[in-house]
């Protein structure tokens, strides 16, 4: 079939333009020039459209049925029983700056990787700048596909690895995201903020205000979004190769073996300290 047309997303109201088919996913890429894989379900598509587009990938847009998880999905993910009694939870490493309120004189993402390093910009430029007058939205960069963010396809989340019992989801309820930056102040990964009962998505959602295109793989209430001054920004995250846990390659971390327990709750313990002098 051929390529072209006009997508929108369900959730955003974003634009984009289908540009290829991977697997079960439509590869669609918005103004901005980020290409994203995009589950069938979750845009806007004219129903010719739609029917050719099922017709290319066949039965892989529909969703498997729960009651066949066992024998169609492969390896179960295994979650620790000491980590399944602690609260969903899961570590995102973003560019570092003050305030998350938008770019500035003052204020300018530091140590975000190849995008924000070559453009200046940063998706979590507004992760604790309320979008509207109820949710803070929230960016993380889940990685690309062969080729960068230039010409490759950004990665999903796999928020299975949070919850288990989410795997054929799109986004997972009551989760706390603990965002991380390396800070240039004490030259190690800190803990900036933090999102209480957040709503993390599998794939990033574009979606566009004051006339300019913002990503966000995550949102919380205004105010379960807590933000961490500057020189209160204390708390080491660890780093898997100097560490043996933590962040690895990849931006974010799941923290859900076994050895990664008593680190799950001394966040948590830390994050009940920081509420109680907030």
């Amino acid at each position: 079939m051929e390529f072209g047309q006009k997508v929108k997303s369900k959730a955003t109201g974003a634009t984009g333009v289908l540009t290829g088919i991977s697997g079960s996913k439509l590869l669609v890429t918005f103004e901005s020039g980020f290409s994203i894989a995009v589950p069938v379900e979750a845009l806007e598509i004219e129903e010719e459209l739609l029917e050719a587009i099922k017709k290319e990938i066949g039965s892989k847009t529909t969703k498997p049925d729960k009651a066949d998880h066992s024998k169609s999905s492969g390896a179960s993910i295994k979650i620790g029983p000491l980590i399944s009694k602690t609260p969903n939870m899961v570590f995102f490493n973003i560019a570092y700056m003050k305030e998350y309120k938008g770019i500035t004189e003052d204020d300018v993402p530091f140590n975000g990787g190849s995008y924000v390093g070559e453009t200046g910009n940063a998706g979590e430029k507004f992760n604790f700048s309320p979008y509207d007058e109820e949710y803070v939205y929230g960016f993380m960069e889940p990685g690309f596909t062969k080729g960068g963010w230039k010409e490759g396809f950004q990665k999903e989340l796999h928020i299975e690895n949070i919850d288990p019992s989410c795997r054929y989801d799109d986004h997972l309820n009551g989760v706390i995201v603990v965002m991380c930056a390396y800070s240039p102040v004490i030259n190690k990964t800190v803990m900036v903020g933090w999102y209480d009962n957040a709503v993390v998505y599998r794939n990033v959602q574009v979606f566009k205000k004051d006339n300019e295109d913002r990503w966000m793989i995550c949102k919380c209430k205004i105010e379960d979004a807590h933000l961490i001054e500057e020189k209160d920004r204390e708390f080491i995250i660890p780093r898997a190769r100097q560490d043996g846990t933590g962040f690895g390659q990849s931006n974010f971390w799941y923290a859900n073996q076994e050895k990664d327990y008593e680190f799950r709750i001394k966040v948590l313990e830390y994050l009940n300290n920081q509420l109680n002098t907030m």
